[in-house]
Order: structure tokens, then C-alpha cells, then sequence
């Protein structure tokens, strides 16, 4: 009983009691500029996908340069947070997509026969896959760098574990922001694509423990949204979102657990309410600044389903994917996103 009471006298506070319960004070905007908002979903490795979409946008429109500086803020969850701060640190979306190619296979290696069903089995008792390869990787992209020296105003969802909270990491794009531009972006790539099942939570320096913020934004676009209206005196129907996902999945009711009920039967559910609640936000967010006013790209349910740890099929057939979205979507993403460059971000707070 002591050693329980001694862990929750250490635990910190939970962040939620520092939340400011009133309306900030909007920043000002100009009125004849919109304002945009680049949405990324958590995947795993299927981040190719939208990486393969944002690279053929680079090399067409914008002679390899980076498709960040178009962009007024950037959401990302999981692999889209890694994505999101990676292009805040200022690659490109074609590097990006190289590391993923190239590189995915030491986080997420080729399995046999043989270590697919294992892991299949084990997968009920421990995670899935490593955690140091993944940690690895995280700081060969991102570095030492601070969330102050993002050169993109980011947004980035995390779940905090201790007391089962929503956090969002944020760049010093309002003076409210006080509190993360601080963070190491590497810490924050690893708060919030600590997937469960497939990772082990990540320990902050603070005393927080956090999981992958795909647990309550695997979709972060509502997230971008009331962050922007929140922040700055911009008009809802001057928002524009590209929305971006790593493939859809298919989900039904098997008649199992419609007959009996019981919890084995609902093994899938956290899957299950990502894919619910990223339908929701995106339903949400047409209904707040306009469905004209959103575009979201995103691959039809591939059968057999590609896995989120499948690095190998990822990489086989994602790319020719972005590319067939590219030939659908990207004359419509050109016009309403590349025509002129993102108004100028300087962060509030730094050393």
C-alpha cells in the first residue's frame, strides 16, 4: 500500500488543471488570405501513402521543394506526427518517404511463416515490434531539435497515460502555448506514435507516460480546425484542409459477437473506433468550414489488407497507390493549396 501511495505522491499533476477555461485572444489575420491546414493520419508504415501523395505534389508543382512552407499549421497523429514534425524540421516530403522506404524495414522487419503466426499469437501477452529501432530512427530524422525550431506552426496528439488525459504538443504559435516548445521534437515523435500493442508507452523527462494519440485523434483534422479558429481572427470559410489518410479499412460486426457479446469478441474495437472517429471529424470539419472547403485523399480498403507493421507490402504497392491519388487529386490540391506561399511563422517563444 505504501509503495502505491509513494508512486501517485510522484506522479505530476494532470495537465488538464493548468487548461485555460476562456476564449483566447485571436491573433490577427489578414482577411484576404486563407488559412491552411495540412491533416495527416496515424498508419504505421501505410504513412507512404501520404508521403508518396505530398512527394509527387513536391516534384510537380513545386520543383522538389517543400510542401510545408504552403501550409499555415500542420496536424499530425503517429506516423503522421513523425511526418508532421519532419517537415517542420524542415525535410521534404520526398525525404521523408525515402527514410520510409529505405529504412522502415529496421522497425517493421520482413517476417517468415513461421514469425508471422508467432507474432500472431504472442501479440495478446507483449508488443509487437521494438521499441529502440523505432526510437533510433525518430532521432536520426528529427535530431536534437526543439519544437520552438519547427519552421511550421504543428499540432501533434498524444495520450497521456497517468491519468488517462488527450494532450496535444504544440508549437509557440500563441502566446497560450507556454509549455511544449521546449520538447525535444524527438520525444514528441515518440509520444505520439507509441501505438498500443505495437510499442511500449513512452516515459517524458516531466514524469508523464504517454501512448499514441491515435487512441483519441487517429485523425487529427478537428484538431487543426479549433486550434486555427481558437488561435487567429480568420473567417471558417477561409479554412482549407488537405486531409490526408494511409489507406482505409474495412470493418463489419461478426456474428460472433453479435450473438454472444463477449469481450474476446471485441479484440478489434480500438481499430474499429479510429476508423469511427476519423469519420466523424471529417464530417465535423465539412460542417465547420464547408465541404468545398475540404479535400481529403485517402486509398480504398486493399484486400488482402495491408498491415500496419507490413513494411514490405507497404512499400511494394503504396507508392503506385499515391500516385493513382496524385492523378485524381492533385490538380484540385495545386489550386487550393500551392498557388502562394504560407504566411510567415516566427515562434513566440524560444531560448
Amino acid at each position: 500500500m505504501r509503495i502505491f501511495r509513494r508512486r501517485a505522491e510522484q506522479l505530476p499533476e494532470p495537465r488538464s488543471i493548468g487548461t485555460l477555461y476562456r476564449r483566447r485572444e485571436r491573433l490577427p489575420w489578414r482577411a484576404d488570405r486563407n488559412f491552411r491546414i495540412l491533416s495527416i493520419d496515424g498508419g504505421g508504415i501505410r504513412g507512404i501513402l501520404p508521403l508518396a501523395f505530398l512527394a509527387r505534389l513536391e516534384q510537380t508543382f513545386l520543383q522538389g521543394r517543400s510542401i510545408a512552407n504552403y501550409f499555415d499549421l500542420i496536424a499530425g497523429t503517429s506516423t503522421g506526427g513523425i511526418i508532421a514534425l519532419g517537415l517542420g524540421k524542415g525535410l521534404t516530403a520526398t525525404d521523408i518517404l525515402e527514410i520510409y522506404i529505405k529504412r522502415g524495414g529496421e522497425v517493421f522487419p520482413p517476417l517468415n511463416w513461421f514469425q508471422r503466426n508467432s507474432q500472431s499469437a504472442s501479440k495478446y501477452i507483449i508488443n509487437r515490434c521494438d521499441r529502440n529501432k523505432l526510437d533510433t530512427l525518430i532521432d536520426e530524422v528529427v535530431g536534437r531539435s526543439c519544437l520552438w525550431q519547427s519552421t511550421a506552426r504543428l499540432c501533434i496528439p498524444a495520450a497521456e497515460t497517468n491519468h488517462f488525459e488527450p494532450f496535444i504538443f504544440k508549437t509557440p504559435h500563441h502566446p497560450d502555448y507556454k509549455k511544449d516548445w521546449v520538447k525535444e521534437m524527438a520525444l514528441v515523435a515518440k509520444t505520439t506514435s507509441a501505438a498500443p500493442t505495437f510499442f511500449s508507452p513512452v516515459k517524458g523527462n516531466d514524469g508523464y507516460e504517454f501512448l499514441d494519440g491515435g487512441i483519441w485523434a487517429n485523425n487529427p483534422i478537428m484538431v487543426g480546425v479549433a486550434d486555427a479558429l481558437a488561435c487567429f481572427d480568420v473567417k471558417r470559410e477561409n479554412i482549407k484542409i488537405l486531409s490526408l489518410g494511409c489507406v482505409k479499412d474495412r470493418y463489419t460486426m461478426p456474428w460472433l459477437r453479435r450473438i454472444l457479446g463477449g469481450e474476446i469478441f471485441w479484440t478489434n474495437l480500438v481499430f474499429e473506433c479510429m476508423h469511427l472517429q476519423s469519420q466523424n471529424v471529417i464530417g465535423q470539419a465539412r460542417l465547420i468550414v464547408g465541404g468545398d472547403s475540404v479535400l481529403r485523399v485517402d486509398a480504398e480498403p486493399i484486400f488482402p489488407k495491408i498491415e500496419l507493421s507490413d513494411w514490405k507490402r507497404s512499400c511494394a504497392m503504396l507508392p503506385e497507390v499515391g500516385d493513382s491519388l496524385f492523378d485524381r487529386f492533385g490538380e484540385a490540391a495545386e489550386k487550393m493549396f500551392l498557388r502562394e506561399l504560407s504566411i510567415d511563422y516566427e515562434p513566440l517563444y524560444m531560448p
